[in-house]
């Protein structure tokens, strides 16, 4: 008969032995030893190669389970910083010695819904005007720049403009200390110096492009010239006195005495 074609089916004792004039599949006789040594008989309950069901199914379980809490991990990782921060996005020179400073955050306070926003300017920097999301409002006074408006949905981005002149040194962190307020009560102080503190500032690394040139800070005091040459004439005028003040008393004891 052609491979391929209908095949009797075979038909086994229960123990591995074929009985009968039984086909395999690919068409050849089988009878007797010949068919016992080409055929794998499977009993109840294994799997081909001897696997145990039960065994395999927690096993492909388990990497089923493994794959999605990788895929977890990959996903909320990078979602972590993105949530824990207010954000100092860009500075952009504006060529007069101003810099347009884009703060922006994308999460309430524990869900509670952002109603309110203030950013301090660096010391020696002052804020000139600032701009807002649709519906609220700005204050400027001084260094700080104060935002208030209806809630802002806990997942929504919101971003604010400060135009300023920021005083600073090439090279250095300037940091914006951030109060952000939400509805009930809540609110985040983001005023860490560090990268690593718990609640980190807003920061950047100055650069001459961002900063006025006429709010440089200015140089530390030359170690005191001045005050040397004050204590310098302050000595040599006591040591006159003392040196006058010897002379005459010896003067007066070489005199005659009455």
């Amino acid at each position: 008969m052609r491979a391929g074609a209908v095949q009797e089916a075979a038909v086994h004792d229960g123990q591995g032995h074929l009985r009968g004039g039984g086909r395999l599949p690919a068409g050849r006789d089988v009878d007797g030893d010949a068919g016992r040594a080409a055929v794998g008989v499977r009993e109840p309950g294994r799997l081909p190669g001897g696997g145990d069901p039960v065994k395999s199914g927690v096993s492909r379980a388990a990497r089923a389970a493994g794959v999605v809490l990788a895929a977890a991990v990959l996903v909320l990782l990078p979602a972590a910083p993105a949530l824990a921060h207010v954000l100092l996005e860009s500075a952009q020179p504006n060529g007069d010695g101003s810099v347009t400073l884009t703060f922006s955050f994308d999460h309430g306070c524990d869900g509670a819904p952002t109603e309110a926003l203030l950013v301090r300017m660096p010391a020696g920097s002052s804020a000139l005007s600032a701009g807002q999301p649709s519906g609220w409002s700005s204050a400027v006074k001084g260094n700080t720049v104060e935002w208030t408006g209806p809630g802002i949905a806990d997942g929504t981005k919101a971003s604010f403009t400060v135009s300023a002149r920021l005083s600073g040194k090439a090279g250095e962190p300037l940091i914006f200390p951030t109060t952000q307020r939400c509805t009930g009560g809540k609110g985040y102080e983001w005023i860490g110096a560090d990268d690593d503190a718990k609640e980190p500032a807003p920061r950047l690394i100055a650069t001459a492009a961002v900063l006025d040139p006429d709010l440089s800070p200015a140089p530390p005091p030359a170690v005191g010239t001045d005050g040397a040459d004050d204590v310098q004439v302050a000595v040599a005028l006591g040591a006159f006195t003392a040196l006058a003040a010897l002379t005459a008393h010896l003067a007066r004891r070489r005199l005659p005495r009455p």
